[in-house]
């Protein structure tokens, strides 16, 4: 018997397990289906930034249809929260009301929630998060206010059980008073990375008007380029933000002078003592960063390694996606024994010059990849194909992959899990391995040509793994497949490496930056150490359409999001290896 997860699928399967037989007759309404851009484009709704008005407003039109007004209010209501968290949601979904008085997680649907992007990946970006706060009525947002500070003052007291979410109820007439000296005195204490930082979550507890405060430069340019969105306008409107030149509160993005910066789920969990354990006194540590975005100062072996050859082939398309030529060549690579009979293949790139970003004319292009500019890079060896399952369970002793197969590459990794795999990578074979920088990527990527694809103008469903349902050019469309292939399943690009379009979107260490304004000309990843929340994601994947998968395209994520179109590859570094 198959029953959708409702208060009413529960009685019915409760009353079917208890008595062997159901008295309610459970009728199927016909389901909204998810928005076809939540469905087809999940990773596009939590990036950093928001996308192109247009499609933001015509997501926000079919998400607004498909949640109905009860459903859409407990959406709002979890993104007061500075990230998601289920039980949370649960918590939200009991205390708040429907205008007859029922809760919200008696007559809305929890499928309904758990399908949408934001839940499967726990994060919702700030930009939505302004967006859905503030279509929140001053009764509703009290009424949140107060749930939330119920659930603030419990932690501190320490709940007696790891679920218990009430108050002593001779208490309730304090807490209001109570919630803001404790968030206060928290969040003064707290690092610069600390989960009670998170300035919408604050100011909103506060009872203050959303964001109403000097914002930075930075968020100022955001929002000019945002004044023909005339939602998000209205919205800040009502927020209370002023647009002022002067710097000095934080913005969306936390700079050198912030006091405020973005925090993650696991981190404010801690602080909020989840599970009995009490608010914690001291102040939460850094997350180690630096470590991780340099690399390892490690002695290779002293034993050289030997460069084998291999031969292969290559393509180039015209704009209708038809191959006009072809040629073989010949590229040189390392073999790495993991144990077990799994190898890592290391293919030699060699340095050079090339020009970074899009060209102003290249269809469909961002303003992030601009200015174009030129960079020089030093040789170094890059995985031939992205990190596969195998690889990744003989380094780490796990498989998150949602799609299984050895030969399939891992996904469902975090920035941080892929910089760990390189440290214990680095530890065992005592070379120095890491992730690309973004101009290491980019350029690995090109293999010398110019075009928006290393295929040419276009790519198709025979030569990547991606949403070929999507026509780019003048290509046809062709087969999605909705999954991962195994690695090496297309044709390679001119230094032979495989899969830099589609499959896997792949990490680099570079911290997000909007332009390349400032950015290195040596090949050198750009981190900002005050901001480095956000980090690159490059390449595409099998769930996106082609112009995500240009070689300029660019994405940028949380570094703790996991999702099923996330992996990696290495690179390691020139030098190490010799003839």
């Amino acid at each position: 018997m198959i029953l959708p997860a409702t208060i009413k699928g529960l009685e019915i399967l409760s009353q079917r397990l208890s008595q062997r037989f159901a008295i309610d007759v459970f009728t199927e309404e016909m389901q909204i289906p998810l928005p076809y851009s939540l469905q087809k484009q999940p990773y596009h709704w939590i990036e950093r930034n928001p996308p192109p008005t247009e499609q933001i407003n015509a997501m926000l039109d079919s998400l607004e249809k498909y949640l109905g007004q009860n459903s859409f209010y407990w959406l709002s209501a979890c993104a007061v929260f500075p990230d998601l968290d289920w039980n949370i949601t649960i918590y939200l979904g009991n205390v708040l009301k429907t205008q007859s008085g029922k809760s919200l997680i008696e007559v809305c649907s929890l499928t309904d929630l758990a399908r949408l992007p934001w839940f499967r990946y726990g994060y919702i970006p700030n930009w939505l998060r302004v967006y859905l706060i503030s279509t929140l009525t001053p009764e509703q947002q009290q009424i949140i206010r107060n749930a939330l500070q119920n659930l603030l003052i419990t932690s501190v007291q320490g709940s007696t059980s790891k679920f218990q979410l009430e108050i002593a109820k001779q208490y309730h007439s304090l807490l209001p008073k109570l919630a803001n000296p404790i968030l206060n005195l928290l969040s003064k204490k707290a690092a610069i990375d600390s989960p009670l930082r998170d300035y919408i979550f604050l100011g909103f507890m506060k009872g203050q008007s959303l964001l109403a405060m000097q914002v930075s430069d930075e968020f100022s340019r955001s929002l000019q380029r945002q004044k023909r969105n005339y939602w998000w306008m209205q919205g800040l409107r009502k927020l209370g933000i002023k647009i002022k030149p002067t710097i000095h509160q934080p913005s969306f993005t936390q700079s050198a002078n912030s006091t405020l910066s973005l925090i993650n789920r696991r981190q404010f969990l801690q602080w909020l003592g989840w599970g009995g354990a009490g608010l914690l006194a001291s102040v939460v540590a850094h997350q180690v960063t630096q470590k991780s975005s340099q690399n390892l100062n490690l002695v290779p072996n002293s034993n050289t390694t030997p460069l084998q050859n291999f031969n292969f082939e290559t393509v180039r398309v015209n704009t209708q996606g038809r191959i006009t030529a072809r040629a073989v060549r010949t590229a040189q690579y390392f073999v790495e024994d993991l144990g077990n009979g799994v190898t890592l293949q290391m293919v030699a790139i060699p340095g050079g010059s090339f020009v970074m970003g899009s060209p102003a004319a290249e269809a469909r292009r961002s303003d992030d990849e601009s200015p174009q500019h030129n960079v020089t890079v030093n040789p170094f060896f890059m995985g031939r194909y992205e990190i596969t399952q195998a690889q990744y369970q003989a380094i780490m002793g796990n498989n998150p992959a949602n799609f299984k197969g050895d030969t399939r590459p891992v996904e469902t990794v975090t920035w941080n899990d892929a910089v760990k795999f390189c440290q214990k990578l680095s530890q065992r074979t005592r070379r120095n391995y890491r992730l690309p920088s973004e101009a290491e990527w980019e350029y690995a990527c090109r293999a010398g040509t110019t075009t928006p694809f290393y295929f040419g103008e276009t790519i198709t469903a025979d030569l990547v793994s991606y949403n070929a349902t999507q026509a780019n050019a003048s290509a046809p469309t062709g087969q999605y497949r909705q999954q991962t292939t195994p690695v090496g399943s297309f044709l390679p690009n001119a230094f032979g490496l495989y899969d830099m379009h589609g499959n896997v979107w792949e990490w680099c260490q570079d911290t997000w930056h909007d332009n390349y304004n400032g950015a290195p000309t040596d090949g050198n990843p750009w981190i900002n150490e005050s901001d480095n929340t956000y980090r690159l994601l490059r390449g595409g994947s099998w769930n996106d359409n082609p112009v995500v998968c240009r070689c300029a395209y660019r994405g940028n994520v949380n570094r703790v999001i996991r999702g099923s179109n996330f992996g990696f590859r290495v690179v390691c570094d020139g030098g190490v290896v010799r003839r």
